[in-house]
């Protein structure tokens, strides 16, 4: 298997040049802050006190929008997305399975495996 040699990876100028690069990156920082830190500092106000603040102005109360989707349609109400379902063992109406499931018992429930096998038993669904 052949060997690459370094630098037949990166150049050698290039190489040697990356400290400048961070060297300029680290003075366009400090100068970024700097600048972001004296903004201001030379606004003359009457009297000679410091600057004031403008007064904010005041908005109108945000109106209350429906909630939307990341499409932008509306959002399915709570109460539809929780008690719509397919299930028909009670119902073929998708929407009266909440009501008519809620005496449903689900615990203990338990698989019987019968019939013409080798080892019939039941298994408890916790088992499964």
């Amino acid at each position: 298997m052949d060997r690459i040699k370094p630098s037949e990876i990166t150049s050698e100028h290039v190489y040697l040049s990356r400290r400048k690069l961070i060297l300029g990156l680290g003075a366009l920082t400090v100068s970024a802050l700097l600048f972001d830190a004296c903004k201001g500092l030379g606004t003359a106000t009457p009297g000679g006190g410091s600057p004031q603040p403008p007064a904010p102005t005041p908005s109108p109360a945000p109106t209350p929008t429906p909630p939307t989707d990341e499409l932008g349609d509306r959002a399915t109400p709570y109460q539809d997305v929780t008690h719509y379902n397919n299930f028909y063992e009670f119902t073929m109406s998708k929407e009266d399975v909440a009501p008519l499931s809620q005496k449903f018992k689900t615990l203990p429930w338990t698989l019987t495996v019968g019939g013409l096998v080798n080892n019939p038993r039941t298994y408890a669904v916790e088992d499964l």
